[in-house]
């Protein structure tokens, strides 16, 4: 919420400059007035007795007459408060106590400082539940996205592994390959043994004669 004021700085009844401030209202300003007022009750409506309280506290409390009864009158509400061992105190909280319950009768449904106040804290548990949902889905997410970062470098590394292995099976294949092809041109190359001709025979040796 803004607010803005102007002030003029005057000299000799002329008008010589404006200046003109912003200020915000604080945080604490605005939940105020979020929430109506308190309501309020007449003190001759009500009927006030003090009586001894129960309970923790010791003697202060159970020997003392520092509990607070009221009874409104127009409505017939009775309630106590022993909200501390001071009974000034109780007899503040007792009437605060009173005048909301007399507002949730009197006032339309959902429209007390009561309901209002419950809404309110309704919402602002709704708005922290989906905040902290959001920061846990943000955080699964960033871990995710990390996860999935290492396992790519992991996938890459692999990846690269496999390539070489592959480029090493190939250059062994074509090695194999061209060793064979070698073999066969050398096979070719070699001359076909023939059989024996009467040159080769040795020099002594008589040539053989058909029998008949």
């Amino acid at each position: 919420m803004l607010f803005s004021f102007t002030t003029r700085i005057c000299r000799a009844g002329v008008a010589t400059g404006v200046r003109e401030f912003t200020s915000v209202l604080p945080s604490w300003a605005l939940k105020k007035t979020q929430f109506p007022p308190r309501p309020k009750i007449r003190e001759e409506d009500i009927e006030e007795v003090f009586i001894k309280g129960g309970g923790k506290g010791g003697q202060k409390i159970n020997k003392t007459n520092s509990k607070v009864q009221l009874r409104h009158i127009p409505t017939g509400i009775v309630l106590s408060s022993q909200f501390s061992r001071s009974r000034e105190q109780n007899r503040k909280k007792a009437r605060e106590l009173l005048a909301l319950k007399i507002e949730e009768l009197e006032a339309p449904e959902g429209q007390s400082r009561n309901a209002i106040i419950a809404e309110h804290k309704k919402q602002k548990a709704r708005k922290k539940k989906a905040k902290s949902k959001k920061k846990y889905r943000e955080r699964e997410e960033a871990e995710r996205m990390a996860l999935l970062g290492e396992n790519g470098e992991v996938d890459s590394e692999a990846a690269g592994e496999t390539v070489s292995d592959q480029t090493v099976i190939e250059e062994s294949a074509h090695t194999v390959s061209a060793d064979q092809d070698k073999s066969e041109d050398v096979k070719q190359a070699e001359p076909t043994n023939c059989s024996e001709t009467p040159s080769d025979k040795a020099p002594g040796a008589r040539p053989t004669q058909d029998q008949h």
